[in-house]
């Protein structure tokens, strides 16, 4: 089952944390104690973890384990887009069966 992430879909869950976790890497957030980049230390299907490195230099704190739980995916594929084209050749020859129909009946 793949899972979406944003606009993009991934064919695992591991895929798509890595992905969000790549994204993240250097984002700054706000502590208690002043700003901090968070640098991702491992990745997995269910959790991502972070270390936050303080941007005035001072040491590393304590890591950080962030749950992720991936939606499933549901942007159209092209599978899906053969399907709806053959759905809508499908309306346009009943339409015109129909009026075909209704002509010959005059």
């Amino acid at each position: 089952m793949s899972v979406q992430v944003g606009s993009a879909c991934y064919e695992t869950a591991l895929l798509a944390a890595q992905s969000v976790a790549a994204v993240e890497t250097g984002r700054v957030v706000s502590g208690a104690a002043g700003l901090y980049a968070l640098q991702p230390l491992s990745v997995s299907g269910s959790a991502i973890e972070y270390s936050l490195t303080p941007l005035d230099g001072g040491p590393s704190l304590a890591s950080v384990s962030v749950p992720f739980a991936p939606q499933p995916c549901v942007l159209m594929t092209a599978a899906d887009g053969v399907s709806l084209g053959w759905k809508l050749v499908a309306c346009f020859a009943a339409a015109w069966g129909v009026k075909f129909l209704a002509r010959s009946l005059r």
